[in-house]
């Protein structure tokens, strides 16, 4: 009962009665009182929307007045309904516009206006949101965008940012820009640019999927011997305090795999998700929802460059044991299991490899587009499989680079 009372209270219903009383309302007054908070819950949600119904047809006519009133290098003037220039602060506006296009950052902007004893409208310093903030805005062209928020809850008026929820109205001319449309134009090239070489998108962004943390498949690019090497792991080992033990993929070996599964098909139209699975596998979900897998076995079986000795082969020791680690072969799966595994007394619990995830974190630690077995010969003396599981890589010129596997 004490909840209802405290609805009707957040609803706007005022709700008096005697402290000694409270226990003694019947089941009917409290039943009563349940009903009472449904149909103020109602009123009051009508209300609001009757509320929005009428802000948003002013907004279409473009009758509405502005929420704020005072913006850097404006204010609204209620008797001519729009906003007018403060000269001294629209000169603070073009300044800024000319920094951002002469290449400084929006940190140092920020930067250069507090140094200069610039504050915002509220009295505030600059920050590189704040700044970011006022060149994105459409007002400085002499444009007016109506609801870029809106109020999600009638009764908590939690206020949300539109992102397509609902319509958004552009009032194109409505009062004097101080920035020319030309100069905003390129100021919004100018930061998508800047947008897209700190957030690029390459044509596997987005689509891959790691199966078993979720997180997305992010490019990494390294560079050796002046050679340029690209792969593709999850998000999770980049972030701190994240962990998985997912496989890599380089750049090209994505090329390769799509291009079998796919055969002509054009990837971007057809692909709609790919999940790399635990041992490797990819999953790919297509447009029409139908599922086509690749297994990591198929590269396993033809990718040892014409030898009939695996590379691997004595080259791969457990520090659990001591023992050598050596190939194993189901019909399926070609992987790599310690010896102690299987040898009397020992009973070696440390972690098998795939042949391919082998390859995989070989290529990744070597720097290289793809796994060859050639350079794995000439540059790895030996591989320690740590008694956590994770890869110490020891080169034949003395590095030691390890891969943790998460």
């Amino acid at each position: 009962m004490l909840n209802t009372v405290r609805h009707l209270k957040e609803i706007g219903v005022e709700v008096r009665f005697e402290k000694e009383n409270i226990s003694s309302l019947s089941k009917d007054g409290e039943f009563m009182m349940t009903i009472l908070a449904s149909f103020a819950e109602e009123e009051s949600r009508n209300i609001s929307e009757n509320t929005k119904w009428g802000l948003r047809k002013r907004m279409e006519s473009g009758e509405i007045g502005a929420a704020n009133k005072h913006i850097l290098g404006y204010q609204y003037d209620e008797e001519q309904e729009m906003y007018v220039i403060i000269p001294e602060e629209a000169e603070i506006v073009r300044w800024m516009f000319r920094m951002y296009l002469d290449g400084t950052s929006l940190r140092l902007i920020a930067e250069n206006m507090n140094n200069a004893g610039i504050r915002s409208v509220l009295g505030n310093e600059f920050c590189e949101g704040t700044v970011r903030g006022l060149i994105f805005n459409e007002i400085y062209a002499g444009d007016l965008l109506r609801q870029k928020s809106f109020t999600e809850n009638h009764i908590t008026k939690h206020k949300v940012l539109n992102r397509g929820e609902l319509p958004q109205y552009l009032m194109t001319d409505c009062h004097e820009a101080i920035i020319d449309r030309e100069t905003y134009e390129k100021v919004q090239d100018e930061m998508k640019r800047r947008e897209s070489m700190l957030n690029p998108t390459y044509c596997f962004t987005g689509k891959i999927k790691c199966g078993i943390c979720g997180q997305p498949y992010t490019r990494k690019k390294g560079t050796a011997r002046g050679k340029v090497y690209i792969h593709w792991i999850c998000r999770a080992k980049k972030e701190n305090g994240m962990t998985c033990k997912s496989v890599n993929f380089s750049e090209q070996s994505l090329y390769s795999i799509c291009s079998e599964i796919l055969g002509d098909d054009n990837f971007e139209s057809v692909v709609k998700e790919m999940t790399v699975t635990e041992n490797g596998d990819i999953l790919f979900r297509l447009t029409n929802n139908e599922i086509k897998v690749w297994k990591n076995y198929h590269i396993t079986k033809f990718h040892h460059e014409g030898t009939d000795t695996p590379c691997f082969d004595s080259k791969i020791f457990c520090e659990y044991c001591g023992n050598s680690y050596r190939i194993h072969k189901d019909g399926k799966y070609i992987y790599w299991q310690c010896r102690g595994k299987y040898l009397t007394g020992v009973h070696c619990k440390n972690k098998n490899y795939t042949d391919y995830q082998l390859r995989q974190i070989s290529a990744y630690i070597m720097e290289t587009e793809a796994f060859s077995e050639t350079e794995f010969e000439q540059q790895i003396q030996k591989i320690t499989v740590l008694k956590n599981g994770d890869l110490q890589y020891h080169f034949k010129d003395g590095r030691i680079k390890a891969w943790r596997r998460m």
